[in-house]
């Protein structure tokens, strides 16, 4: 339930998504309610032929926690059918590389972990026909009056609220960029405790960033 692409209604309620007004406002908690009954997977059918058949009218599909990775994938694809066997795609954070790279080793990936001003603190791993994606929630958020926390981009489909545990960023390495884009997603929402129990029980290759004190 924490990776939900029936979520739309919620994300332009809270200001993120493409249909939304003042994106600073906080919605009352009738709002999110009513934003939780047009969400939901069980909602969705998913039938025969590549096709999908929505059970409510007002259900909307918003693929953004994978889209990036999604993109990445037909982009390497388009490169492979090309003959092109050594590169590095990347879009907004997500990155997808194949063959050595300069140093022969793979392509070096620095690994966001939160608001950095100083790159070369950065971790960095070397990626071999590998992708990796970061979830986070220091990019996009705005003050939340009640909260002790500010109101992350990041929203939980199951309360329909952003997440307030003090993860702040979520690497996830992947085969494919689609992946790993969603599955840095849904560790993010689950938190650190749960995200990582989940991680060990997929045998991911995960890195959990936590604010402490």
């Amino acid at each position: 339930g924490a990776f939900d692409p029936t979520i739309a209604p919620l994300v332009n309620l809270w200001g993120f998504g493409p249909i939304s007004g003042n994106r600073l406002r906080i919605p009352k908690e009738e709002e999110i309610n009513h934003a939780l009954e047009q969400v939901g997977m069980d909602q969705l059918e998913i039938m025969d032929g590549n096709r999908i058949r929505k059970k409510r009218p007002d259900l909307q599909i918003d693929l953004s926690a994978s889209a990036k990775g999604e993109i990445i994938d037909q982009v390497c694809g388009m490169l492979d059918g090309r003959g092109f066997n050594n590169y590095l795609v990347e879009i907004g954070g997500e990155i997808r590389a194949r063959g050595n790279g300069k140093s022969g080793k793979g392509w070096a990936v620095g690994l966001e972990d939160g608001p950095r001003d100083q790159t070369e603190d950065w971790s960095a791993v070397d990626l071999l026909d590998y992708s990796v994606a970061t979830s986070g929630t220091y990019r996009q958020s705005k003050p939340n009056p009640n909260s002790a926390v500010p109101a992350s981009h990041l929203l939980d489909p199951r309360t329909g609220r952003p997440v307030e545990h003090n993860l702040v960023a979520v690497n996830v390495l992947a085969p494919t960029a689609r992946d790993a884009d969603a599955l840095a997603t849904a560790l993010m929402i689950l938190g650190p405790e749960q995200g990582m129990r989940k991680a060990e029980e997929m045998n991911l290759i995960a890195r959990f960033c936590s604010r402490e004190g």
